[in-house]
């Protein structure tokens, strides 16, 4: 069992508790409190641990999975559903009848189109559950590599023979079914190079950017000097991309009669020569911030 924190500043009140038979996220009312939960987690993870070993010392042997991935052995966390806009595989938006289901290996939000397979998980006793395209092909790929030949070599052992040909029939291929009820369209590559929760971007989070004299809300991604905006902190296209290379950065100093009295310390703009200025505002002072050092960097080179 382990606790993580997500690394985006508006999910910063929640962590997620991950162990092989289930995981799920929390939300804490404050951050403080969230750090006091995740302290009082982790002692009595790592009390629990110690306990285990020293029982576990008393033993002859003690058998140690290998350290492969976790794909299928471990519950995943689930990706709220609000936080995802789009099939997380194949990018068609959902609707009132265009649905979301989760994929039980990763824990992705996806498609039924996407998700109509069935593959035995090991953290479900081996049990069938809907996985992903993605993760069908790798938890099938990892069956036949961990029971290649077995048929030969455990010729003697009839039960087990049997036991992996049952678990083998459970892997089903999902039926590819009418696409009508999609709505996808075609997307640059260059909207598909990030997704909205990559974890090596300088910066990302909600901002609001003005759009014809009203505030748009979106969530923003800066990476490698570009700017992607998405729908949601879990999609895996973005709606636009803007290399913010040559612009100039500026903290707005008086509230803009088109801002609608936002406060100047929430709002800054990028402008470059002969682009109508981008103006953007944060939720809070600490944000409005951090989005300015972030942008600073990104538009000259270092």
């Amino acid at each position: 069992m382990k606790v993580e924190t997500p690394k985006a500043e508006e999910f910063k009140n929640e962590f997620s508790v991950i162990s092989t038979s289930r995981s799920f996220t929390l939300q804490a009312s404050t951050a403080e409190e969230r750090d006091e939960w995740i302290v009082a987690l982790r002692e009595a993870i790592e009390d629990n641990a110690s306990r285990r070993s020293t029982f576990l010392q008393a033993k002859t042997f003690v058998y140690r999975q290998p350290s492969t991935s976790t794909l299928g052995k471990q519950a995943p966390v689930w990706i709220p559903d609000y936080r995802v806009t789009m099939c997380q595989q194949c990018t068609a938006e959902f609707t009132l009848t265009f649905r979301r289901h989760h994929c039980r290996a990763c824990g992705k939000v996806v498609c039924d189109h996407c998700s109509a397979n069935r593959a035995p998980l090991q953290y479900k006793k081996n049990q069938t559950a809907r996985v992903c395209d993605t993760c069908f092909e790798i938890l099938q790929k990892d069956f036949e590599h961990r029971y290649e030949g077995s048929a030969v070599q455990e010729d003697q052992q009839g039960d087990k023979i049997r036991r992996v040909s049952s678990l083998k029939a459970q892997f089903k291929k999902g039926i590819r079914e009418s696409s009508r009820n999609r709505i996808k369209k075609r997307v640059p590559e260059r909207l598909m190079e990030v997704c909205a929760s990559d974890a090596s971007s300088q910066m990302c989070g909600y901002l609001r950017m003005m759009v014809r004299r009203s505030w748009h809300r979106g969530w923003f991604v800066l990476k490698d000097r570009v700017l992607y905006e998405y729908r949601a902190p879990q999609d895996v296209c973005a709606l636009q991309s803007l290399p913010v290379l040559g612009y100039i950065v500026e903290a707005m100093q008086k509230v803009r009669e088109e801002a609608d009295g936002v406060d100047a310390c929430l709002t800054f703009q990028l402008t470059h020569t002969n682009q109508p200025p981008l103006v953007f505002h944060a939720d809070t002072p600490h944000l409005a911030k951090k989005w300015i050092q972030a942008m600073k960097e990104a538009v000259v080179l270092t």
